[in-house]
């Protein structure tokens, strides 16, 4: 009887609290569209890196070039993707704003900034060798820095997308088909999100697991936990967006000032 409140009005949990249409079908589907379309996207990603940068000069093109194909149309399939599986429900998730959760998005940043460096640190105690996102060598200019920024407002909440809805897939399966506990079930979505989330990363770190499985899914859990909290998929945007850009900004200042 304690878990009602939980249930009613401004706190209930998005699709999880209302899952009375969502069949097992569907509920698999939501962890397996914005999964397929990363994998889509990492493989051109890589095609991209290879082949196309080389036989485009010009920027611009290249630049619109990478902007359709790793965010736009991944966008555009990801929610075409799920509205044709669920529906308008589509919109409890992307529709909860962000006000009144900027202290906890805040909080979250600084919390994702310690973490990260305290796993970096174990990890190099330990003598792993750490490998920095394949991004930080675009950002070491002003104009790289820009171009990024632009890019990852689409690619970020695309990634948004893809953790907030794996994490509700696999705890509504969880929970309405395994009948685990609310907190269990909740608490078996993040895992799955995080470890998904991860591995997605592996292009992105050179296929170094130890860095992908215990910092990236280690951030997504965080970011999964501001969702539990706030139930908004904007608050964790917002919050992914800010903690990245921080972090490349910090990178550019570094770049500029060993150039003096």
């Amino acid at each position: 009887m304690s878990q009602i409140p939980l249930m009613q009005g401004k706190n209930q949990l998005p699709l999880y609290d209302d899952n009375q249409q969502i069949s097992f079908l569907k509920a698999v589907m939501l962890i397996v569209i914005p999964v397929v379309v990363f994998w889509a996207v990492l493989s051109f990603s890589s095609l991209y890196d290879a082949q196309i940068k080389k036989s485009i000069d010009n920027k611009v093109i290249l630049w619109w070039i990478g902007e359709f194909t790793t965010a736009i149309i991944p966008f555009l399939l990801i929610v075409g993707g799920i509205y044709l599986t669920i529906g308008e429900k589509i919109a409890t998730v992307l529709s909860k704003t962000i006000k009144g959760h900027w202290k906890s998005v805040i909080y979250t940043i600084l919390i994702m900034f310690v973490y990260s460096s305290i796993s970096i640190s174990v990890l190099k105690s330990v003598g792993y060798s750490i490998v920095a996102d394949k991004a930080n060598s675009d950002v070491t200019t002003i104009a790289g820095f820009t171009t990024t920024l632009i890019f990852s407002i689409i690619e970020l909440f695309n990634e948004e997308l893809m953790g907030i809805f794996v994490l509700l897939g696999a705890a509504i399966i969880s929970q309405k088909y395994i009948g685990l506990s609310r907190n269990f079930s909740l608490f078996i979505g993040v895992i799955i999100s995080a470890t998904l989330f991860g591995a997605l990363h592996y292009d992105a770190y050179s296929g170094h697991l130890l860095e992908m499985f215990v910092t990236i899914s280690g951030l997504r859990i965080i970011l999964d936990i501001l969702y539990l909290r706030t139930k908004s998929i904007r608050a964790t945007f917002a919050a992914h967006f800010l903690y990245d850009n921080i972090g490349f900004g910090l990178t550019l200042l570094t770049a500029l000032a060993n150039k003096h």
